[in-house]
């Protein structure tokens, strides 16, 4: 690979995301040593952290310690117990200063990272202050989704989650929401409109799981489960959060912790709620008063409808101006 792309000479190397190249050390060792201008795109945080998703041992945004101790501590856990596929290595990492270390060849030889959003860039130049940052947002661009008229509960509040949850997605908090709204007799009901790690299709009185569903499907599924806000569980700062774009695309507000990409653009086009970071009761109390406020639901339903994506041709010079000079 290093003879081929010495070969073609190219004028950079866009490295997309290397975490199925095996061993990945070898990989990185051998981009640094290219001499051609390398732009690593910013899809999570696996530079930083083997946890690329930045959850520690228990579950949480670990926000970067400035203490490797603590990292060390984490690192001793599987990460296939927080729903985290580790990357190939020659050997189990257990060593955060080792792994910056292999990365900083790279970052710092003739390097760019291009990072869709401000919050992901800033969490990136924590572990790696000296790097060149830049940030571009993605051009999403989601087809126009036709979904059949309905009526809203008036009695109780009804909060989609769209996808596929994992932990470091939320998957076990939905669980805990559902479980703690029923117990307080909440007028709060969740619909996972697509599946979790633990079920692929789940009903019970306060949660129901769709399974699996195609995109053509959507606006029928909304259609009848009738969600009036979308939350996004996640307890990972998204680098930007694909979801948060289909939710803008469908005109439904959300309610976001936090963290990451997620809250600042939900902040950015004051199309939601944002709550703290990563407390199961703040977000319950946010839900109820939502239930009572419909109004503040129409508000943010109208800042959505301003949304709009980057300007095309200025994203494509941006890009161009990174990868071509």
């Amino acid at each position: 690979l290093k003879s081929l792309i010495e070969f073609i000479n190219p004028p950079s190397i866009l490295v997309n995301h290397l975490i199925d190249f095996d061993p990945i050390e070898d990989f990185i060792q051998m981009l640094a040593e290219v001499p051609i201008k390398k732009v690593v795109a910013l899809h999570d945080y696996l530079p930083i952290c083997p946890s690329y998703t930045l959850t520690d041992h228990k579950g949480n945004f670990c926000n970067v310690p400035e203490n490797p101790k603590y990292c060390q501590k984490c690192l001793s856990h599987e990460l296939a117990s927080r729903g985290i596929n580790p990357p190939k290595t020659k050997s189990p990492v257990r060593d955060i200063i080792s792994w910056r270390a292999i990365w900083n060849k790279l970052l710092q030889n003739n390097t760019v990272v291009v990072a869709p959003s401000k919050a992901a860039a800033d969490i990136f130049k924590k572990a790696y202050p000296t790097s060149k940052v830049e940030v571009i947002e993605h051009i999403v661009n989601l087809p126009d989704t036709d979904i059949p008229p309905y009526t809203p509960n008036e009695d109780k509040l009804v909060v989609g989650i769209l996808g596929a949850l994992n932990k470091p997605k939320g998957a076990d908090l939905v669980y805990d929401l559902a479980e703690e709204a029923e117990r307080k007799k909440l007028p709060i009901e969740f619909v996972i409109i697509g599946y979790t790690y633990r079920h692929s299709s789940y009903n019970s009185a306060n949660l129901k799981i769709t399974g699996p569903y195609n995109r053509k499907d959507l606006g029928k599924l909304i259609s009848t489960y009738k969600p009036q806000v979308i939350l996004i569980p996640s307890l990972w700062p998204e680098t930007y959060s694909y979801t948060v774009s289909e939710a803008i695309k469908l005109g439904i507000p959300l309610i976001v912790f936090d963290i990451g990409a997620q809250a600042e653009r939900v902040r950015k086009i004051k199309g939601g709620v944002v709550v703290k970071c990563c407390s199961k009761e703040a977000l319950l109390g946010k839900l109820v008063e939502l239930n009572k406020n419909r109004k503040l639901l129409e508000e943010y339903k109208g800042n959505l409808k301003n949304f709009k994506e980057p300007d095309p041709k200025e994203w494509a010079q941006r890009w161009l101006k990174i990868i071509c000079s």
